[in-house]
Formats: C-alpha cells, structure tokens, sequence
C-alpha cells in the first residue's frame, strides 16, 4: 500500500453503515475549516458520474455482483483521488473523507479474500490516520431501519457483524495508522475526542492556517 508522500494530512472517518460517521466526518472537516485550517472534504461514493451511478444501480437492484460493485467503487475512488485528494495534498491541505478503500476491504471481504482486495487498491493512498467509529451492530442496524439509507437498507445485524470482522482485520494489520474508537467512551464529545486526537498526530502539526 502507498503512504502519503505530500505534506497534506489525508484523515478518513470509517464505519459500518448506521454507526454515524458520515455525520461525525463532516462535522470534523467543518470545526477544522472553521478553526482556519484549509480542508477538503470528501466521501465515498462521490457525487461524481460513477458515485451517483452507484446510488443508483443501488437503489434500483438492491443485490450487486459484489465483483461488479468492487470495480466500481474502486473506479470513482481513483478518479476523486486524481481530481481532489492529490492536489490537496500536495497543497499541504487537510482531506477529510467519509469512508475509503477500507470500506471496499472491510464490506467486500465477504466475498473475497482481504488481500486480494489491498491488490486491486494497491496504488492508492492510504489515509495517514483513520478514526473508526465503533458502534455496535446492534445499535447500526436499528439506526438504519430508521433513516431507511438507501446504500445500507439491505443490512442486517448479522452481515454488519460479519463486516465489522473485516475492520478488526484491518485494525490488526494497519494499527499504526488505525484508530478504532468506542463512542460511548466519550458520548457527545466524541468529535471532539477525534479533532483531538489529529491535532496530536505529527502530520497535523505541519499544516498553516
């Protein structure tokens, strides 16, 4: 795997869908701009032709060939590494993305082997720190039969629980730049555990307002 070369600080906010952290990466990239840091916020899937057409194929057919899905999802990322993530970095700005190729590791590892999944994300920039949001399965599931996302409405517990082993595989291999976190460790001052936590990391500290 490719780490960050560029003076950029490239942070990614993981999750398993209904554990929030669409919200939570949003609100980190907002306090940090807010603050006069130059931040770029990103997600995936992205709102670009292939994002939406993935929502789309999604919303539509429920059930993806998850070869298919893989290749998709591993298509828009590069083209959203290329357009934004690069450039900021070598900006020396903060890209904050909503998810990234862990969750391709982590949700595809149901059907095929975690490594096999690195090698076809190999030449991507790996995030120089990712806060997962450790919620449980079951508070995710319920979380999602209540927002209805239509990227998430076909998970169950069980498959959230299977997906959540394909984390804790990336956390075991990846721990350096890994940071799995309990929310109920830190309630509503959970952003600001994380803000916290990247204010401390060493990249962090190279970045002018």
């Amino acid at each position: 795997m490719k780490v960050n070369p560029y003076k950029g600080f490239f942070i990614a906010i993981e999750g398993l869908d209904g554990s929030g952290s669409d919200l939570i990466a949003s609100k980190v990239a907002k306090i940090l701009g807010k603050e006069g840091f130059p931040v770029i916020f990103t997600k995936e899937p992205t709102k670009g032709q292939i994002g939406r057409f993935i929502k789309k194929l999604i919303k539509e057919r429920g059930e993806i060939n998850p070869l298919v899905l893989e290749y998709l999802f591993s298509a828009d990322r590069g083209i959203q590494m290329e357009d934004r993530i690069l450039p900021g970095l070598k900006e020396g700005m903060i890209v904050v993305s909503d998810r990234c190729l862990w969750s391709s590791v982590a949700y595809r590892s149901l059907y095929f082997r975690p490594h096999w999944l690195l090698e076809i994300n190999q030449e991507f920039i790996i995030p120089d720190n990712t806060y997962f949001i450790d919620r449980s399965c079951y508070q995710c599931s319920k979380n999602i039969k209540k927002t209805e996302d239509e990227l998430a409405i076909y998970e169950t517990e069980k498959k959230l629980s299977e997906v959540r082993e394909g984390y804790e595989w990336i956390a075991n291999k990846f721990g350096y730049c890994f940071d799995m976190i309990d929310p109920d460790d830190y309630k509503k001052d959970l952003v600001q555990e994380i803000i916290r936590r990247i204010k401390n990391h060493s990249k962090f500290k190279k970045i002018n307002k």
